[in-house]
């Protein structure tokens, strides 16, 4: 009490004064109680996810490629390719994979020596024996046939 009477307070000041201290010590434990509560939080929380990930570790959830996924049904085996060399059969497919030389009849030839270069004149002259336009076409370093670039299409009759 002796130090209300230095500063001058009434008893109502003083009853004024220890009802703030009253309510400062209130909050200040309020506020330690909340920072103790959310640093048991974040403890617990921490604790948690190193148990899961621990958990996680053992059971073999995860790795560094990812998520492992684990087959419970054995792959099904593609089905059959019916075999379509029926002579009663309407399709166009033929069945040739286990026709004796087949290997033999279908492997391209060897070279028999370095590429042959011919001139424009015997290059047109092969391309009109094997039924394509002939001509070519020489741009920015580049070599097209002819008979590879479309062709426009001729206007339609009457569409003029």
């Amino acid at each position: 009490m002796s130090d209300e009477r230095e500063f001058g307070l009434s008893a109502r000041g003083v009853a004024r004064k220890e009802a703030i201290l009253r309510e400062l010590l209130q909050a200040q434990r309020q506020r330690t109680v909340r920072r103790r509560s959310v640093k048991a939080g974040a403890a617990i929380i921490g604790v948690a996810a190193i148990g899961i990930a621990g958990w996680a570790a053992v059971q073999g959830v995860t790795s560094a490629s990812g998520p492992r996924i684990a087959r419970s049904v054995p792959p099904v085996p593609p089905p059959s390719i019916p075999d379509h060399t029926h002579p009663e059969s309407t399709s166009r497919i033929k069945i040739v994979a286990n026709e004796p030389g087949i290997m033999e009849r279908l492997t391209a030839g060897t070279a028999s020596g370095p590429p042959r270069i011919i001139s424009d004149r015997e290059l047109d002259a092969a391309l009109v024996r094997s039924g394509r336009m002939p001509g070519s076409i020489r741009a920015g370093g580049k070599f097209i046939l002819a008979s590879d670039v479309p062709q426009p299409r001729s206007p339609e009759p009457g569409s003029g």
